[in-house]
């Protein structure tokens, strides 16, 4: 799979884009998040297929590649992990209850101790 290996930059040309069915050209003044969102704009507007963000991307990566090359890189996927076989007697055991949930009480109100005036030693004059 193709991608391009720095998308927050503007690539020779910019973002250049050509809608097949409506022949529409998108200029490459914008950076890709915003021209996919454009190209995506105009796809839902015309009910045309692939109208998705995704599949814009896909797109308007396939595009950029034909056009400038050296701009883009290949992605491999990596195949799942196999999942280990358990032994037969695990399987029919039933499952563990879950825990009961931890009693969380709530921390003390802090006390807060008064100073006392340094003047007066705390006593209002009457």
């Amino acid at each position: 799979m193709r991608r391009i290996l720095k998308p927050n930059i503007m690539v020779p040309g910019g973002y250049q884009y050509t809608q097949p069915e409506t022949g529409r050209k998108f200029g490459g003044n914008s950076l890709f998040k915003a021209q996919c969102r454009e190209i995506l704009a105009h796809r839902k507007g015309n009910h045309l297929a692939r109208a998705t963000l995704d599949e814009v991307a896909e797109d308007l990566i396939a595009a950029t590649c034909d056009r400038v090359p050296g701009v883009c890189g290949e992605i491999t996927v990596p195949a799942p992990a196999p999942v280990r076989q358990q032994r037969s007697a695990a399987r029919t055991q039933a499952p563990a209850p879950d825990p009961a949930p931890a009693k969380i009480s709530a921390p003390a109100a802090p006390t807060v101790a008064r100073k006392k005036c340094g003047s007066c030693g705390g006593r209002k004059a009457k």
